[in-house]
C-alpha cells in the first residue's frame, strides 16, 4: 500500500464540532503520512472542503471542485496544451 484515501465527506460530519473534525481528519492525515504513505481527499466538492483539508495537513485532492470526469483523451490532450504552453 503506498497511499491512503481519506473521503472528503468525513469533513461534512454535522453534529461534530470543527475541533473534533480537525482531530479526526487530522489524525487519519498523520496516521498516514507517518507510516510514509501519501495521503489524498477523494470527493472534493468545494473550496472550504479543499481548505479544511490542506488545514488538516492533506496536499493531494481529486473531486468534482476540480473538474468532473472526463475521457482519457481529454486530459492528455489537456496535459499536452499545458506542456506547449511552457515550453513557449
Amino acid at each position: 500500500m503506498k497511499s491512503l484515501r481519506v473521503y472528503a465527506t468525513l469533513s461534512r460530519f454535522s453534529g461534530m464540532t470543527y475541533g473534533s473534525k480537525i482531530v479526526l481528519i487530522g489524525g487519519l492525515i498523520a496516521l498516514g503520512s507517518g507510516l510514509g504513505l501519501s495521503v489524498l481527499a477523494e470527493g472534493t466538492e468545494t473550496l472550504a472542503e479543499v481548505e479544511f483539508l490542506r488545514a488538516c495537513g492533506c496536499h493531494l485532492f481529486q473531486g468534482y471542485y476540480f473538474s468532473r470526469p472526463v475521457p482519457a483523451e481529454v486530459i492528455q490532450g489537456r496535459f499536452i496544451e499545458l506542456s506547449q504552453l511552457k515550453a513557449a
